[in-house]
């Protein structure tokens, strides 16, 4: 089970909206065993909007982190203030990540892409093993990349999302 959040909130409240983010995130890798995985970008040049892309094993998982302690905490100190939230019912088409787990907290060294895509009906096979293939190449050759994620919106096969994460090492 996939999620895709755009999250966009007054650039005053940006600070708050990162910390809560990372006390969010950070609570629910540690202390929910079937969160799978969340990530937060913030959009470039425009630091007021993120996407936050969550996997989680199934909908009980989706439904705990729902009512858990931080996640109540993150709507109570944030949730109320965002000026825009579109939720996207994505659909996990491949997600590959690097066998160990890599924790980036605001360091300004990370990259993240989001590429939307629409793809010939025709096509649709043809692309997805392609993604594939270059995702699975890029886990396994290229150190800084930890993770790529295509997704779709349910019921929705010619629409896609892909998300990169790297982590670059700078001198």
């Amino acid at each position: 089970m996939s999620i895709c959040i755009d999250s966009k909130y007054p650039a005053e409240l940006q600070g708050t909206y990162n910390s809560a983010s990372v006390a969010n995130l950070t609570a629910s890798m540690e202390k929910e065993p079937n969160t799978l995985s969340m990530n937060v970008a913030h959009v470039k040049g425009n630091p007021a909007e993120s996407y936050v892309v969550e996997i989680y094993k199934d909908l009980a998982a989706i439904e705990a982190h729902r009512k858990s302690d931080h996640y109540q905490a993150f709507v109570n100190e944030v949730g109320s203030k965002l000026t825009n939230r579109k939720m996207y019912d994505v659909q996990s088409v491949l997600l590959f990540e690097k066998k160990d787990p890599l924790s980036i907290v605001n360091d300004g060294k990370a990259v993240v892409t989001l590429t939307e895509f629409t793809v010939n009906s025709n096509d649709i096979d043809t692309v997805q093993r392609q993604y594939q293939l270059d995702i699975e190449r890029a886990v396994r050759d290229d150190a800084g990349y930890k993770a790529g994620y295509v997704l779709r919106e349910r019921n929705v096969k010619i629409i896609g999302m892909l998300f990169k994460f790297i982590a670059i090492k700078r001198p």
